[in-house]
């Protein structure tokens, strides 16, 4: 896995509004599998019909190894 890479995950503010929070993924652990996904050019998805191509998505076994890796089309 790339050193530096962070997990989003979703939290909250003071007022209960939705944030995203920001863990350094080689601190954290919680016995899942782990799910990396690349998009070229580092572009925002914008649809849920509308599917990029290039985008890579690695799922890492909770020992680090790779079960899955793939690009789509």
């Amino acid at each position: 896995m790339a050193v530096g890479m962070l997990l989003i995950v979703a939290g909250c503010d003071d007022n209960g509004g939705d944030v995203p929070v920001y863990l350094p993924i080689d601190q954290v652990n919680t016995g899942l599998p782990k799910v990396e996904i690349k998009i070229p050019g580092g572009e925002e998805i914008q649809s849920k019909e509308e599917w990029l191509d290039g985008v890579q998505m690695t799922i890492y076994d909770t020992d680090g190894s790779v079960n899955y890796q793939g690009t789509s089309r």
